[in-house]
């Protein structure tokens, strides 16, 4: 149990921060680079993004709040991401093939 209590939750978001570096680099082709018109995207496909960004700044928040002993906004950051999981789950049907 000790060696549990001793991760490093600074390393963890700095790994999320990393994957969050590669998904931009990774879109940046098929929709980053048509900001700030976005011509030719529908609603769905911005709302998704939103979405999924803010679930990658949960993943790089979350475990800074751990490491510094903010539980309080920690658990209010865990309880949105119930909504945010089930918000996740909408534009996967309804984004065009």
């Amino acid at each position: 149990m000790h060696q549990a209590q001793s991760i490093r939750y600074n390393r963890i978001s700095l790994i999320s921060l990393v994957i969050l570096i590669i998904l931009v680099w990774g879109f940046y082709r098929t929709y980053i680079i048509f900001f700030p018109s976005f011509e030719g995207f529908q609603f769905v496909q911005h709302f998704h993004a939103v979405i999924m960004l803010l679930w990658m700044f949960m993943l790089i928040v979350q475990p800074l709040l751990i490491a510094r002993k903010k539980n309080n906004f920690h658990k209010a950051i865990g309880r949105f991401s119930y909504a945010l999981a089930l918000s996740l789950w909408f534009p996967f049907f309804l984004l065009p093939e």
